[in-house]
């Protein structure tokens, strides 16, 4: 409000509210929409810059590395030397909800994005309009940083298209990678059914054997069960004189006694 910046970004004496800061201690004609605007281009541009002095990359790059990363671990999973664990489901569900969380991080960075660009666009428009004039008369050193400040709001709105362009790309990437991945594991699950079928294939050759086996016997055992007479019908006739007398004397020798 008039010469003062109001927000909620939390950031130290180094950064784009300790700048204005400092120049508005130093003077009381600095324009309020170029400072708002100054903010706003210095968070874009460190967009783009590593995080917390250098402990992290900048966010682009981390997706971008996430994105290498889920590929790398799909390969490793993907290696059909390895047993097929009870747990592929879940690691299966594990990429692609880590792919998903990626591609909307990406989704929102773009959106953040669009609506900065708007935001600094409609501020460069307010002061072409109405401070343009009295920021190119300006004199002294004053007059020559708002003139600088202008041109670094003007150059936001590049670094802001470059930021998109790049989100764009990784997007895109990602999007190749999923797809990617979908056919991946629906080869490995083609070709963990066609081991499963060999394996069941395998086991389906005992009881076949041993159906076969059966039916080549039960007839065998039919047949000899169907000829075994009784023994008396099987003997020639001689014989079967020769019996008759032996038991004829035996039942005499019987009586007799």
């Amino acid at each position: 409000m008039g010469v003062e910046v109001l927000t909620a970004y939390s950031e130290g004496n180094t950064g784009a509210l300790g700048k204005v800061a400092e120049e508005q201690r130093s003077s009381e004609s600095r324009y309020s929409a170029l400072a708002i605007g100054i903010v706003l281009a210095c968070n874009v541009s460190k967009f783009g810059q590593p995080q917390a002095g250098g402990k992290f990359p900048s966010p682009l790059d981390i997706f971008e590395d996430g994105v290498v990363q889920i590929l790398s671990d799909v390969e490793a999973y993907m290696d059909l030397d390895k047993p097929l664990w009870l747990e592929g489901v879940e690691r299966e569900s594990d990429f692609m909800h880590r792919l998903a969380d990626v591609r909307e991080e990406l989704a929102m960075i773009q959106e953040m994005l669009c609506q900065k660009e708007e935001i600094l666009q409609s501020l460069a428009n307010d002061i072409e309009l109405y401070e343009l004039r009295n920021i190119l008369g300006g004199e002294g050193w004053r007059g020559s940083k708002d003139k600088a400040d202008l041109e670094e709001l003007r150059r936001s709105n590049k670094d802001i298209d470059a930021f998109q362009k790049r989100a764009t790309k990784i997007d895109k990437g990602a999007e190749r990678i999923d797809n990617l991945i979908k056919n991946q594991l629906n080869m490995m699950r083609t070709y963990a059914s066609i081991r499963d079928a060999h394996t069941g294939l395998v086991f389906s050759i005992v009881p076949i054997a041993f159906a076969i086996i059966t039916i080549i016997f039960t007839p065998l055992a039919f047949m000899t069960s169907l000829f075994a007479l009784p023994l008396p019908h099987r003997l020639p006739k001689k014989n079967k004189i020769v019996l008759a007398e032996e038991t004829t004397i035996r039942s005499l020798e019987s009586s007799k006694e």
